[in-house]
């Protein structure tokens, strides 16, 4: 076939050929990298002509977006290795580049939240694309999403690749259709649920609820801390201060935000450290249960034990819990109409392009 024969001819020219016998005992050299690669950004819309481009990483993966960078003619890139001419530690000469790409394994599964640059000292950065998939959303992601950067992560050029190594294994053209939802499907199935909101908002209750109904495992942070602590709550709050809660809470975050797949309920002030929201968003639909404040309960609750208490931190927690969520729900008093709003909002969301 004459396709097979020009993405055999341009794998050659990349220099890093993967090999497939196809059903027909044909062997064919191919390069799914820079095919799935070159679908993702045309489906986010990530145009490269005459822009300033930085790779970070010099290895396989690397050298299949020079050769892609130089087809598409970017103005210029730059590769960042750990100890070539051009490395983290003179990197503020490209202070002045349009879009990073990281090819490194910085901030992969499980070395969550981990990253080489800062994003603020770029000038004139207009996106921002990390080949990793898991988690879906690095701290390099993270960090652009803050700038109000455009980004793109590595889980469509995964499921990309796969759809054109099935198309050279049969020999025959595939509808394109199946990327987009089997990267759905993939993305959904990977992404956590996590509840959100006051104390006594329905957390709990509603995640486990909705764990059952999706077939998923569910974790609440305040039950794991108790677990760790072998105490309940109030008694790890009178013996010790909120920020050895706090601490205990993040450390639990942690852990189980790397995990894929769940319906977590955290405790009503998680979502007050800014290092706990970015580990929430790393793999995450965030749910925000809103629910009128004379219907919350106070006893047992150190931080909301009266209604002034309680005014007091929804003033403080409002706007985080809004800002983080994906879904806001106006809680329903009546477990099984929540549970049937909240199934509906979350099985039709599909912001995947973030």
């Amino acid at each position: 076939m004459k396709y097979l024969d020009e993405v055999d001819n341009l794998a050659k020219e990349i220099g890093a050929v993967n090999t497939v016998v196809n059903r027909n005992g044909k062997l064919i050299g191919y390069n799914t990298d820079y095919l799935g690669f070159n679908y993702s950004i045309n489906k986010f819309g990530i145009n490269l002509k005459s822009k300033k481009v930085l790779i970070l990483g010099s290895g396989g993966a690397s050298k299949m977006l020079q050769k892609l960078l130089l087809d598409k003619h970017v103005k210029d890139f730059v590769v960042i290795s750990r100890s070539g001419e051009n490395n983290y530690n003179n990197i503020e000469k490209f202070y002045d580049y349009n879009l990073i790409i990281n090819a490194t394994p910085i901030g992969m599964y499980p070395n969550n939240m981990e990253s080489k640059i800062n994003l603020e000292n770029f000038n004139k950065l207009e996106g921002v694309i990390d080949l990793i998939y898991n988690p879906l959303n690095t701290k390099l992601i993270l960090d652009a999403k803050k700038l109000k950067i455009k980004t793109m992560s590595g889980l469509l050029m995964l499921v990309a690749q796969a759809f054109y190594a099935a198309e050279f294994f049969l020999d025959e053209k595939l509808d394109e259709n199946l990327i987009d939802k089997i990267y759905n499907k993939l993305k959904f199935d990977m992404t956590n649920i996590v509840f959100i909101g006051m104390p006594s908002s329905g957390k709990t209750t509603m995640a486990k609820a909705l764990a059952e109904k999706l077939n998923r495992k569910f974790l609440d942070t305040d039950q794991l801390i108790e677990e760790c602590e072998n105490k309940k709550i109030p008694e790890i709050f009178e013996k010790n201060d909120e920020k050895y809660f706090r601490d205990l809470e993040s450390k639990i975050l942690s852990k189980i935000s790397k995990e894929t797949g769940l319906v977590i309920a955290t405790g009503g002030g998680t979502i007050l450290r800014e290092e706990n929201r970015d580990l929430i968003l790393q793999n995450s639909i965030v749910v925000y249960l809103d629910r009128d404040l004379k219907n919350l309960e106070t006893e047992g609750r150190p931080l909301s034990k009266n209604l002034d208490n309680l005014k007091r931190l929804y003033c403080e927690r409002h706007k985080i819990y809004e800002d983080l969520s994906n879904i806001r729900i106006k809680v329903i008093e009546g477990k099984d109409k929540n549970l049937e709003l909240i199934f509906k909002e979350v099985e039709n969301y599909e912001n995947f392009s973030d």
